[in-house]
């Protein structure tokens, strides 16, 4: 390994837009006096809706990097929002869930030779190879035979392995749970408002061809399930090639 991290994070927020002062309120005896229409007593402040939001950022989290180049990912989170209406006596709730995987690996010195777009380097390497034969020709000549020719310098006219460049694979998974319920007030009844099951997979490569130009293919694939009739179950896919040239 030359890299383990672990990570967890949790953040809780509590909202309140507006409030007001109740005139009625009476601090010395707060049971008197009582609302006539209603027989409830006056309380101090009047606030319309209350806001409470918590996630863990993540629940967990891991990464992993190996010396060979390869890395690995694991993250789960968990979120809740809980927002209160009291004009309508009603609480929406929605809880969100998300597993997320992911796979890396970056590979060293990958040769393409299509990809190879240095014209000025083309150029050198084309006339160092024509002296190379003519000078093969020579030593040939000079020898008599090529079968006596020494073997040494067959091996100093071999051509060395030419120099790529990084090819960075990855590949991500993810699964979402997100639904939102509406709780009346009083009554044992979950009704769902909105809200999906999404599968997510993404894998992409990524070749650096020289320092100012890289090349991207990638695929997006989404599955959406809803909770609801209010919309369809869809299945998207999106994929193709990004190109991006660095002018700095």
């Amino acid at each position: 390994f030359s890299n383990i991290s672990i990570t967890h994070g949790y953040k809780s927020t509590l909202t309140v837009n507006s409030f007001r002062t109740e005139p009625f309120y009476n601090e010395s005896d707060p049971r008197k006096p009582r609302n006539e229409s209603s027989f409830e007593y006056y309380p101090q402040y009047n606030i319309p809706a209350v806001v409470i939001a918590e996630a863990f950022q993540p629940l967990i989290g891991v990464d992993v990097s190996l010396k060979s180049g390869a890395n690995f990912g694991f993250q789960y989170r968990k979120s809740r929002n809980l927002a209160l209406s009291i004009s309508d006596t009603r609480l929406q709730e929605t809880k969100t869930s998300e597993v997320t995987f992911k796979f890396g690996h970056r590979l060293k010195n990958i040769y393409i030779k299509f990809l190879d777009f240095d014209m000025e380097k083309k150029k050198k390497e084309k006339d160092k190879k024509a002296k190379e034969k003519e000078q093969a020709k020579q030593d040939k000549l000079a020898a008599g035979d090529d079968k006596n020719a020494d073997p040494k310098a067959k091996k100093k006219r071999e051509p060395k392995p030419k120099k790529g460049n990084d090819l960075i694979l990855s590949f991500d998974v993810s699964y979402r749970d997100d639904i939102s319920e509406n709780h009346l007030l009083g009554q044992e009844s979950n009704v769902p408002s909105r809200g999906s099951k999404t599968l997510r997979i993404a894998p992409s490569a990524t070749y650096t061809v020289n320092k100012r130009l890289d090349l991207r293919f990638y695929v997006d694939y989404n599955k959406i399930i809803p909770y609801t009739t209010a919309t369809f179950p869809s299945v998207s896919a999106t994929g193709g090639f990004v190109v991006t040239f660095k002018l700095n």
